[in-house]
């Protein structure tokens, strides 16, 4: 059975925590029960964007992958978030599978469409990391957009939407 690398360990290679100083939280963590990156922050000055990255990396790492040109698009998964959503947080959702949304994300954006998931959608989901080419094509097809692009999906940030709709 593959075990699962835990966020301490990407802090690790990431040169942001010695190996000794992540033991160190695993134990305050054990004895006092929180979050690993609120003691890392604490304890070490681990920046808050430091640990989202690490966090974002061990997400992307555990998220199923999907093939978004052998999908079959599912009208009302579609349907179930506005034009303006998919892109602003570059997701796409394409089907149920047993009362459960599945929608895809790249790798880099899974961080902010988990957050929008938790936020819009009603009921469970499944979030699944597809490749960005991918992802771009299906967001103008299924969620055509003036002046909204392939350029967009690989940018990190919402500014270029922002920008887009202003103009």
């Amino acid at each position: 059975m593959m075990q699962h690398r835990r966020i301490g360990d990407y802090l690790v290679e990431q040169s942001l925590l010695t190996a000794s100083e992540r033991d160190e939280v695993l134990r305050l963590q054990e004895a006092h029960p929180r979050p690993f990156g609120v003691i890392a922050e604490e304890r070490f000055g681990v920046k808050p964007a430091d640990v989202e990255r690490a966090w974002a990396t061990q997400l992307a790492d555990l998220a199923p992958r999907v093939d978004l040109s052998s999908v079959e698009f599912e009208l009302g998964a579609v349907e179930s978030i506005e034009r303006r959503q998919a892109w602003q947080f570059r997701v796409v959702p394409f089907a149920y599978s047993e009362n459960m949304l599945q929608m895809c994300t790249t790798r880099a954006h899974l961080p902010r469409a988990l957050r929008f998931a938790m936020w819009r959608i009603d009921g469970p989901c499944e979030l699944a990391v597809a490749d960005q080419d991918e992802l771009a094509d299906a967001l103008m097809r299924w969620f055509p957009l003036e002046g909204m692009g392939p350029s967009v999906v690989r940018t990190g940030g919402a500014e270029v939407f922002e920008n887009a709709e202003a103009g």
